[in-house]
């Protein structure tokens, strides 16, 4: 599978909220990683699988997804990235956060081993105060 279709994969699962399909395309010791302090609760390096998926759970459990778009991706060999907005609110402020983001894939052999997002990282952590 090429790499490309593994991350459009992967947007669908995540879409669904398949998460044995998520973990289906990850690599066992995928490394995940969000930009962010401490106060962002998905932020962070991660490794592994299960720590991954954990990470997409804290980020689905804490917001409250209002809007999003993502731009057609960019191949190249083994990387893929893509770019995108979404607004979403934080339930527990009450709070709204516009943001940019930005998602950088190396995928390897049908599954992705790493993962980087880089979003408004000052938004998310201010709306979570």
């Amino acid at each position: 599978m090429e790499p490309l279709d593994v991350v459009q994969r992967f947007y669908a699962a995540f879409g669904k909220g398949d998460r044995d399909a998520m973990a289906a395309l990850l690599s066992p010791t995928v490394a995940w990683s969000v930009g962010g302090p401490p106060s962002i609760p998905w932020a962070g390096e991660v490794e592994g699988r299960a720590a991954a998926l954990d990470a997409i759970g804290r980020w689905t459990s804490a917001i409250e997804m209002l809007t999003g778009t993502r731009e057609p991706p960019i191949a190249a060999g083994e990387h893929v990235v893509v770019r995108g907005t979404g607004r979403y609110r934080v339930p527990s402020t009450g709070k709204t956060v516009d943001d940019r983001w930005l998602h950088l894939w190396h995928v390897v052999d049908g599954q992705i081993v790493t993962f980087s997002e880089y979003g408004d990282t000052a938004a998310a952590a201010a709306a979570f105060v």
